[in-house]
């Protein structure tokens, strides 16, 4: 009988942390991606061969206004771009994603920045990946 003095109690706190660390079912939102200055295309990789594409003597660059517009050169190509969220198909969870728009066609994609590099990404099968590298004007 004096086991189970001991024991109950000891059951009831388990019992008790257990239920009350469950989780509030709250998602956090996501981390805003900042996209805003040039952004110079270096590399593409992925589509049906995966391998890394270097890009060609060209420059291909993207600058994004804070004002959500964007310039793309060559071809000097400009719209309008937002941050939103889509579901990966790559890791099930929202990720930031950004829409493009010139006219009525758009375009888009996953999007990661860390530091100095940007990746966007296409959100389906055999994706190809756009690597930049951002541009610091004097």
């Amino acid at each position: 009988m004096k086991k189970l003095t001991y024991i109950l109690p000891f059951i009831f706190v388990v019992l008790v942390l257990f239920t009350a660390c469950k989780k509030s079912g709250k998602v956090q939102p996501p981390a805003t991606v900042s996209v805003t200055g040039t952004w110079l295309l270096v590399a593409q990789r992925g589509g049906l061969t995966g391998g890394y594409i270097p890009m060609p003597a060209i420059p291909r660059a993207f600058t994004f206004n804070a004002d959500s517009t964007y310039l793309y050169v060559p071809g000097q190509l400009s719209g309008t771009y937002h941050i939103t969220q889509q579901k990966s198909i790559f890791t099930g969870a929202m990720e930031p994603y950004i829409i493009m728009s010139q006219g009525s066609t758009t375009s888009g994609g996953l999007i990661v920045t860390q530091k100095d590099t940007m990746v966007i990404t296409d959100n389906h099968v055999e994706p190809i990946s756009s690597i930049f590298a951002r541009v610091y004007q004097k």
